[in-house]
């Protein structure tokens, strides 16, 4: 029994002193009130405005004195960029056919134009077309060509054969030639130029002369070229022209070649109706001529 008293005591007091001991642990503090959160960001706000002026009345302080002691600069004047406006005329092509003729020879029909270039400079390339009409104004034939190379300031002779059948000629449907009209596009215009100090120079007629025959009428001469260049492939016209100054016949051909400041004959078959009081031979370049 003594025993038994004895452990019941020691427990009880063995619990009082643990109650007791708890009593002592710090408990938190409860939570701040709305009026301790209005205090302390306040007093951070206020904080936070004292360091920004501070900061700015630093910089304020930094900026004047570059400006003092900064070396002075000079501000350019921008330079106006517009031009005085100069009114300049675009160069055109300017060509002009100064006469035009046809001549039937049997199955052939010749067709020539004097074709004069007044532009600055040379027109390549141009293409022409050729329309024949009867007295109906109803189109009997047609032909399309091109004009390589007309120098500037000069005239070139167009010629071009047509050839027509003789059954066709002679059937019901076909109506004798009676008007041409001849139409040239403007081409390009292209300064011949070589890089070179050589001179282009030019070509001259010497000895047009007109033979006459029933079946192969022709016309002979001598080209002759004060170019540096040894050419190729130089075109020649004959034009044919009655006392009237109208031309009633021509041909063409070409040259295969004339030596630096040499010569070189020519003969060209023509197809002429009439009794020619002149002839003319028109040489000229070509593009490929300096190749």
């Amino acid at each position: 029994m003594t025993l038994r008293r004895t452990y019941y005591l020691i427990l009880f007091f063995s619990f009082t002193g643990f109650m007791y001991a708890c009593s002592y642990i710090e408990r938190p503090e409860p939570f701040s009130s709305p009026d301790t959160f209005r205090t302390e960001y306040a007093a951070l706000e206020g904080r936070a405005t004292a360091e920004k002026s501070s900061f700015l009345l630093t910089t304020t302080a930094l900026t004047h004195m570059l400006t003092v002691f900064a070396p002075p600069t000079s501000t350019p004047i921008p330079k106006s960029t517009s031009q005085p406006t100069q009114s300049q005329t675009p160069p055109t092509i300017n060509l002009e056919i100064s006469q035009e003729s046809f001549i039937v020879d049997y199955e052939r029909i010749l067709v020539v134009a004097l074709v004069a270039n007044h532009s600055t400079d040379a027109v390549i390339m141009s293409q022409y077309q050729i329309s024949l009409f009867d007295s109906n104004e109803k189109l009997i034939q047609a032909s399309t060509g091109l004009l390589d190379y007309i120098p500037a300031g000069e005239t070139i002779a167009l010629t071009d054969m047509l050839l027509t059948p003789r059954k066709t000629q002679y059937s019901p449907e076909y109506h004798k030639i009676a008007k041409i009209q001849i139409q040239i596009s403007g081409g390009q215009l292209s300064a011949l130029e070589i890089n070179s100090e050589k001179s282009i120079g030019s070509l001259s007629t010497q000895e047009a002369t007109y033979f006459n025959s029933d079946y192969f009428p022709k016309v002979s001469g001598v080209i002759s070229s004060d170019s540096d260049f040894d050419l190729v492939d130089i075109p020649v016209a004959a034009i044919l022209y009655d006392e009237k100054n109208i031309i009633i016949g021509g041909g063409f051909s070409y040259i295969p070649f004339i030596i630096a400041h040499g010569e070189a004959p020519v003969e060209i078959g023509v197809v002429i109706s009439g009794k020619p009081d002149r002839v003319e031979l028109l040489p000229r370049f070509s593009i490929s001529s300096f190749d």
